[in-house]
C-alpha cells in the first residue's frame, strides 16, 4: 500500500484497527495468485468504513496488482504454448508424458506431404493447414488431454484414462473431422498405450513406431491413414 499517498487522503485517522485492515488487505493483494483472488480482496466488507477517496486509492493499488497478475498469466501461457496453433508446446507435452499413468495413451499425428503444400502454395497456406489440424484435434480430444504441436508437421497427444482401443477410436473421429475440413493433404497417426512398470516414454516410442508402420502400409488394419 502507498502510505505516502494515503496520508494525503482525508479524512483518515490512523486508528490501530484501520491500519490493521489496510495492512491485511495489502498482504492479501500481494499474495493473490489470480485476478479472481485480487478482486475478492476488494470485496472485503471492512473496507466500507473508509472514505470514497481511500477506497479509490486502494482500488488503484489493486489495479496494479491485477495488471501484474494478467501479465504473469500471459507470459506463463506463452511459455507453455506454441504461438501459431495455440496448442501446448513440446516442453508441455514432455511434462504431461512424464506424468502419464498406465491406462493412458499417446497418439502421434503426422501431416503427409506437408512440404509439398509449402512448396506449391507458400508458407501462409501451410500455416493454415497446421491451424486446421489443431482445430480438429481440439474438437476431437477432451479438455483433460494434452494436445501439442510436437514439431514441424507433427502433433502429439497424451490421452488421459484412454486405452489403446479408445485411442484408435479417437483417431478415427479425428479422421472424420479432417475429411470435413476438406484438407489439401492426408495425415498418418500412431497409437501407443502406457503400460505398468515402464517409463511413459515407451508409449511415445510405440506411437512413433505405429505411425511409421501406418505410413508404409497400403491399407492398415485400423483407419490411421486418411485420404482427403
Amino acid at each position: 500500500m502507498n502510505w505516502e499517498r494515503l496520508r494525503g487522503v482525508g479524512p483518515f485517522e490512523r486508528r490501530d484497527d484501520d491500519v490493521e485492515v489496510l495492512l491485511d488487505v495489502t498482504r492479501r493483494l500481494l499474495r493473490a495468485a489470480t485476478v479472481l483472488e485480487a478482486n475478492r480482496v476488494l470485496e472485503d466488507p471492512r473496507l466500507e468504513r473508509f472514505s470514497d477517496d481511500t477506497r479509490s486509492l486502494i482500488a488503484e493499488e489493486a489495479a496494479l496488482v491485477v495488471e501484474r497478475l494478467r501479465e504473469r498469466t500471459r507470459l506463463a501461457a506463452e511459455a507453455e504454448s506454441e504461438p501459431l496453433t495455440g496448442l501446448a508446446n513440446r516442453r508441455s507435452f514432455t511434462r504431461a508424458l512424464h506424468a502419464a499413468q498406465p491406462g493412458d495413451a499417446v497418439v502421434m499425428i503426422d501431416l503427409d506431404g506437408f512440404k509439398s503444400v509449402n512448396d506449391r502454395f507458400g508458407h501462409p497456406v501451410g500455416d493454415e493447414v497446421l491451424v486446421a489440424m489443431a482445430d480438429c484435434l481440439r474438437r476431437t480430444c477432451r479438455e483433460r488431454d494434452c494436445i501439442s504441436r510436437f514439431g514441424g508437421d507433427e502433433f502429439a497427444v497424451v490421452l488421459r484414462g484412454c486405452d489403446e482401443t479408445a485411442a484408435r477410436g479417437l483417431v478415427e473421429r479425428l479422421a472424420r473431422c479432417w475429411a470435413e475440413a476438406e484438407p489439401l493433404i492426408p495425415f498418418s497417426a500412431g497409437v501407443g498405450a502406457c503400460l505398468p512398470d515402464e517409463d511413459p516414454s515407451r508409449a511415445l516410442d510405440r506411437a512413433d513406431a505405429d505411425l511409421y508402420r501406418s505410413k508404409r502400409a497400403d491399407r492398415p488394419a485400423v483407419l490411421l491413414h486418411i485420404e482427403p
